[in-house]
């Protein structure tokens, strides 16, 4: 009795150390994410220009980016205004060491990324409390072989910001406990972070009826309440920074649903979103698995498919506005490999037993799945890392010669693919975004170099050429492919063109070349 008590500890000493591990991969994959594409979008521009604004210009709001380039639409500063506080203390480091801005923007994304671990590990347990320490356990492997989780983790979308709160309310959901905190924090993600989100909401809401776990008047009450705090939340602060009154997830919820003008950004079929959005996702394939054989799996999986069900109603389509749901995804897909697991090396009373070979089968296939579902995220990692030529053009410009240039006109195309202000440096260089100016006018502007998308610029030298991802394609010579293989390489090529130019003005061009050749003569 004694030995079985001692086995026993053993095992779950062993259980935490397994449990631990997983969470510390999943970390890991955020941070290596973070690191291998530093860089932002354009729809990250807002939330990451809000932060740098916060963070430096603080109480000037005059200096504030959203007055120049407002968007399409206004956004909520709230999340970002968490990030800067968070990442406040690093950002007075940078600026005490003498360090590039853009150390201050690893921080910002970090805090981010940590935010999203806590809330993915607040979820993972209770996960392995509902559905098993097993399901827990391969929950964050699949979190972490996959590519979207990790890389949207450190990204300063609307989408992340709002799935750091909707895990957190999930992680409640699951458990069947405190039905008016999942209300409080759902309402909370929709209201002030992502209008969408009242997709999710509705869906968890009605289940949480249906189940018996929330009465309507109940909900109705939390409801209003949650609502109003969230509003009184961000109205006024909102108003204050916009100089107007705004609901900001309120306009971007007319601009988007009712007026459908997302779809000016493209639009694609009803079916996508099951057809070529989740088959990306590893372990897609476990879901009707998990469904299938855990009879608790089922609610996840209802509600996940009834946001995206109803998401795919919306014309313009992007795997990112999945985000909220891949969690619960992941859940199903996680259960059903626990089962599976279970069956195929069963306990019995004295001791484990053999299992069929079918089961054995079925749980290494599914293993496959999971650990299969690297190799699309390592290509897509690739691809990220070469997919932001407008950050590395402005470090590149940098570079040259810090001391001379000053002036810089950044274009679109450069903006929208990496370039932030926590990217620029201080006096003597200064920096515009000025839009419509026509190519032929801009050293009539004073405009010592350009970042562009155009290879020729009348008046200007090229520098340098910042080449960008431009798709991928498969080797195609089979001794190739084998040659890679065998050197554990992928059989992929990442092709690239020339996105991004580094233009000097011309003149300037031919007196450094003049300063270059006098100084550098023994």
């Amino acid at each position: 009795m004694r030995w079985k008590r001692v086995s026993n500890q053993n095992y779950e000493k062993q259980s935490r150390q397994v449990n631990e591990w997983c969470e510390v991969v999943l970390l890991v994959a955020i941070i290596l994410h973070l690191l291998v594409a530093p860089y932002t979008k354009v729809e990250e521009s807002f939330n990451m220009q809000a932060a740098h604004d916060l963070l430096f210009h603080r109480g000037n709001l005059t200096a504030y980016d959203h007055h120049e380039f407002p968007g399409v639409v206004p956004r909520t500063f709230t999340g970002a205004a968490i990030l800067a506080a968070l990442s406040y203390p690093a950002a007075v480091l940078v600026n005490a060491a003498g360090l590039p801005k853009f150390a201050a923007q690893y921080a910002v994304r970090a805090a981010l990324g940590l935010l999203s671990f806590a809330a993915l590990m607040r979820l993972r347990r209770a996960i392995a409390r509902a559905h098993g320490p097993a399901a827990g356990r391969w929950w964050a492997l699949l979190c972490a072989c996959q590519f979207h989780l990790p890389y949207y983790a450190s990204r300063l979308l609307p989408n992340s910001l709002a799935a750091v709160v909707s895990c957190t309310a999930l992680a409640e959901w699951v458990l069947a406990r405190r039905p008016a905190a999942v209300v409080a924090l759902m309402a909370f993600a929709t209201v002030v972070l992502r209008g969408d989100m009242l997709l999710l909401s509705g869906a968890v809401g009605v289940q949480m009826l249906a189940s018996g776990r929330l009465s309507l008047s109940a909900g109705l009450k939390w409801g209003a309440l949650a609502v109003a705090v969230s509003l009184a939340s961000t109205v006024p602060f909102d108003s204050l920074l916009w100089r107007r009154w705004v609901w900001p997830e309120g306009e971007v919820l007319w601009f988007n649903t009712v007026l459908n003008r997302s779809s000016e950004w493209g639009v694609m079929p009803l079916h996508w979103y099951w057809t070529s959005a989740l088959p990306l996702l590893g372990g897609a394939a476990l879901v009707p698995v998990g469904a299938l054989l855990d009879a608790k799996a089922r609610a996840p999986a209802v509600v996940a498919a009834a946001f995206v069900g109803m998401y795919s109603f919306l014309p313009h389509k992007e795997l990112r506005f999945l985000l909220p749901a891949l969690p619960l995804f992941n859940l199903v897909a996680a259960a059903g490999m626990a089962k599976l697991e279970l069956h195929a090396f069963p306990v019995s009373k004295d001791g484990r037993k053999r299992a069929p070979l079918l089961a054995r089968l079925a749980f290494w296939a599914g293993t496959v799945a999971v650990v299969g579902s690297l190799f699309p995220a390592l290509v897509l990692l690739r691809a990220s890392h070469l997919n932001y030529p407008g950050g590395v053009a402005l470090e590149r410009l940098h570079a040259f010669s810090p001391c001379t240039m000053g002036t810089v006109h950044i274009g679109v195309q450069a903006a929208m693919t990496g370039v932030t202000r926590f990217g620029e440096l201080g006096p003597p260089w200064s920096y515009s975004k000025a839009e419509g100016i026509p190519q032929d006018s801009l050293r009539d502007h004073g405009f010592s170099c350009l970042l562009s998308g155009e290879a020729k610029v009348p008046g200007y030298t090229v520098l340098a050429e910042v080449d960008g991802f431009r798709r991928l394609t498969a080797e195609t010579r089979l001794a190739e492919a084998v040659r890679r293989l065998l050197s554990l390489r992928l059989p992929i090529n990442w092709e690239v063109a020339p996105m991004i130019y580094v233009h000097l003005r011309s003149d300037l061009a031919g007196r450094g070349r003049e300063e270059h050749a006098a100084g550098g003569a023994p």
